[in-house]
């Protein structure tokens, strides 16, 4: 109880039933490529480039991880990065952040440098 994987399956179920009920709404308001359900389009070993591009192009170096993610995902459009990065990989790193350390929630820290090394 409290899992990422119990999480997870209550998620699903609700979206299972909220889908119907919203008919043509649910795919026009695109509620099919919002939270972890982007994830499912993703490989593990992409979503792991994906998380190195952005951990080894940190704001203080200089670089935008922008640029190399679109250069290295030449087939993703930059809206399916955007939406990889909003709806998966910055929810996960503010999970675990969470999660590593509950005492310390700091919701207006995005820093990711920081956060990004701890994934």
């Amino acid at each position: 109880m409290g899992s990422l994987e119990c999480v997870r399956f209550h998620v699903s179920k609700k979206r299972s039933r909220v889908k119907p009920e919203l008919g043509s709404a649910f795919v026009k308001w695109k509620f099919g490529t919002m939270g972890e359900e982007v994830s499912v389009a993703w490989s593990q070993l992409d979503e792991k480039k994906f998380a190195d591009i952005i951990k080894s192009n940190t704001e203080s170096s200089g670089r935008s991880f922008w640029d190399e993610l679109s250069v290295y995902f030449k087939n993703k459009k930059k809206s399916v990065l955007v939406s990889y990065y909003f709806n998966v990989y910055l929810l996960r790193c503010r999970a675990h952040q969470n999660w590593s350390d509950p005492s310390n929630v700091d919701s207006d820290d995005d820093e990711l440098e920081k956060v990004g090394r701890e994934v």
